[in-house]
Parts: structure tokens; sequence; C-alpha cells
């Protein structure tokens, strides 16, 4: 048996292993092949397929690369290579791997669709509808495509175009939770609150661990003055992940909106704990803290804001505020110093 034969009969193997989802023994599997033949461009792309599927995205790119160095026109590894740099929010470096699949076969609506993702996550939204159309136009049935289009479309503002892309995502896929939420934001920003809450309970039918969209639920119930229902939302969000800081300060808000302030300041205080660097749970805390009378409490809390966000005006504004009502006028100046030098025309 010569050495490539023994090669390709690893490979075989290992292809085996990873379609039984046994990624592990795949890697392995695909390692002898490249013991015997180091060159092997397949058995580098195939073990960055293994390592991909186990979420190993740094030794995945490495494994492409090697891939690439030896045949340069595996589109496949260029374009997971793409996809997982997009997930890895290194979207410049993604657009230039896509790019290369598109170059090597431009019908591929996997690579336009990628390309779409990586230009939307550049902030580039219309430029990122350009690159879902052809995708669409080559794949008119991919429901994760029109819920992209309607993401970017929402972004640019152009809400009834971004309700029919979405529409189209649901129709082709009735169960698509992120497309029924991401309809639901756009009710939610046109004030449509009860269309927004059907689009959300949608989506938690479809998907009932979905918390984003328990949480905008509770957002679209809060902006209704619903604050009872608003809670029980976020705390939906907070019985799937307790440890959800996001979940908890805007259970916080929706408390401290009803006048439920030492709810509310309970909340805020597990949402600081969880996300120490949140400056707006920090301030939502300082203020639930005044509520209740407890100022020396809520100069710390305001301080802490500020400390994580040096350009939080409202926060040094009321840190200057509180401590004037403490009688530490000293130290109030100094806030209100930070208030007029980054917004000169603060009063």
């Amino acid at each position: 048996m010569t050495q490539a034969t023994l090669a390709d009969e690893w490979l075989a193997k290992g292809l085996v292993l990873f379609n039984s989802n046994e990624y592990e023994k795949a890697i392995m599997a695909y390692e002898q092949a490249i013991r015997i033949v180091p060159q092997s461009a397949e058995a580098w792309a195939r073990k960055g397929d293994a390592l991909y599927a186990l979420d190993r995205y740094g030794e995945a790119v490495s494994a492409y690369d090697t891939a690439l160095q030896n045949n340069p026109v595996i589109a496949a590894a260029w374009l997971n290579k793409g996809i997982i740099l997009n997930k890895l929010n290194q979207p410049e470096n993604a657009l230039i791997a896509i790019e290369k699949v598109i170059a090597i076969n431009p019908d591929d609506p996997n690579a336009w669709y990628n390309k779409g993702v990586a230009l939307y996550l550049l902030g580039k939204f219309d430029e990122s509808i350009i690159a879902f159309d052809q995708a669409l136009a080559l794949n008119p049935a991919a429901g994760k495509v029109w819920t992209k289009k309607g993401d970017a479309l929402q972004k640019l503002g152009r809400y009834k175009p971004a309700l029919k892309a979405y529409d189209e995502a649901t129709q082709l896929d009735p169960s698509d939770a992120e497309a029924w939420s991401n309809k639901g934001d756009v009710f939610r920003a046109l004030t449509r609150y009860e269309e927004a809450l059907k689009a959300y309970d949608s989506a938690v039918r479809s998907d009932a661990g979905y918390i984003r969209a328990w949480c905008n639920k509770g957002g679209a119930l809060m902006d209704m003055d619903l604050f009872d229902e608003s809670v029980q939302a976020f705390d939906a969000a907070i019985r799937i992940d307790p440890n959800n800081s996001v979940a908890w300060h805007d259970k916080g808000n929706a408390l401290l909106k009803s006048g439920k302030y030492r709810d509310a300041l309970r909340a805020f205080v597990r949402a600081t704990e969880l996300d120490p660097e949140n400056a707006a749970a920090w301030f939502d805390r300082g203020m639930a803290l005044i509520k209740i009378e407890r100022k020396q409490d809520a100069a710390q809390a305001f301080q802490h804001a500020v400390q994580a966000d040096p350009q939080f005006t409202k926060a040094w504004k009321n840190l200057g505020m509180t401590l004037d009502d403490l009688g530490r006028h000293d130290e109030a100046v100094n806030a209100y110093r930070q208030v007029t030098s980054l917004n000169p025309d603060a009063k």
C-alpha cells in the first residue's frame, strides 16, 4: 500500500467519524493523514471542519489557512474561515475570505449571505442589503437571509420593507423565533405595541428559551405602562438564565417606574453584581436609592456609573446634586465641572 493510499484511508475514516458527529476522533484520523502527507490540503481542510464543529474557532482558522496555503482554491475552506471570522467579530478579515469564495464560485448563495453578514457587522447596511439580495436571487427560499435583510433595513429605519422581509422569513419558516422577535422590534419602534406583543408571543412560542424576545416583550409592555405584565416577562427571561444582567436591569426599570423602589433596588443590585461595568445599571441603582432616601449609597452608585462610563453626563449631574444634598459641596463642584466639560451648554 502506498503512502498516498494509506493517507486516503485515514481521510475516509475521518469522514465517517465526522458524519457520525465524533469530531475528536475525526481530528485524530485527519492528523494521521497529515503525518503521512503533510501537504494534504484536503486533510487540513477536513481537520478545520471538525475543529469548527467543536467551536474551536482559532484552531479551525489555522487549519484552514494551512489547507489554503497548499491549495488556494478550496472554496469551502475560504467560506468556513469567513463564517468563523464573522462569529469572532472580525468582519474585515471575514470579507477578504468570503470575496475569495465569490471569485471561485460567484453563484454560491451562502457566500453572498455571509458577505452581507460581514458588511452588516461593519455597519455598511446598504451594501449588506445588496449582498443579501444577491443571495436571495440565487436562493429565494433562504429564510435566514430574509431575516438578516430585515435587520439591515431596520437599522436604516426602513420599517415597511423590513416588515416585508420578516414576513417572508416567517412564511418560509413559521418557527423562526429570531424573525418574529425582530419583527416585534419594528412594530415597537412604530409604537404598534399590540402587534409587537403578538410577534414576541410568536417568538417565544417557537423558542420558549429565547431570552431577548422575553426582554423585548417586557420592554414593549413597559412602554405601554403595563408594569406588572412587564415584570412577568422579565421574570420569564430570568428563569431561563438567572445570571442575565440585562433581564435583571430591565426588571428593575419596570419596578422603578411602577413605584416599587425597594424591589427595583434589589433587581439593580443583582444587575450590577452580574455586570459591574454596566454604567446604566449603576445609574438606575442610584435613582432607586434616591427614591428611598439613601443618598449616601446613591452617591456611591452614581460614582460607580461615572467610573464605568466617564462620558455619562447625566450620572455626573446626579452625582453632583446628591453630593450637594449631603453637604459635600467641594466634591459636588468637581462633578458639575465634569458636566460642563462634557456639555458646555448644560445648566
